[in-house]
C-alpha cells in the first residue's frame, strides 16, 4: 500500500500502473537489500480505499484500554480497528496484544 491522503502528492494526478509498480520495486529492493528483479509482478491502483481514523480515534482507544487495565479484564484488542490499518500496523499490534497477555 503507499499513498493514502498524500497519494496525490507523492504520485500525482495520474500515475500510471507502470509508476507505481517501479517505485513500490524499488522500495523492497532498498529495504530488504534485494539485487534481482522478481519473476512477476501485479499491481493495481485502488483509489480512496485505505481508512483514516476519525479525530479522537487515538483517545478513545487508550480510554478502552485503560478500562480493560482497570477493571483486570482477561482481555486485550489488536487490529485494524484499533492501531494502524495497514499490514505492517496489524502485525505489530498482534504482537504487541501477544506479549501484553500474562
Amino acid at each position: 500500500m503507499a499513498g493514502g491522503a498524500w497519494f496525490n502528492e507523492y504520485f500525482g494526478e495520474n500515475p500510471t500502473k507502470e509508476h507505481l509498480e517501479a517505485v513500490a520495486l524499488d522500495q523492497l529492493k532498498k529495504i530488504l537489500k534485494i539485487t534481482v528483479d522478481p519473476l512477476d509482478s501485479h499491481s493495481e491502483i485502488l483509489y480512496n480505499c485505505i481508512p483514516q481514523y476519525v479525530v479522537g480515534h487515538e483517545a478513545r482507544c487508550e480510554r478502552i484500554r485503560n478500562y480493560i487495565t482497570s477493571h483486570n479484564m482477561p482481555l486485550t484488542i489488536c487490529g485494524s480497528s484499533y492501531q494502524g490499518v495497514g499490514i505492517n500496523d496489524v502485525i505489530l499490534s498482534a504482537k504487541e496484544a501477544v506479549s501484553n497477555c500474562k
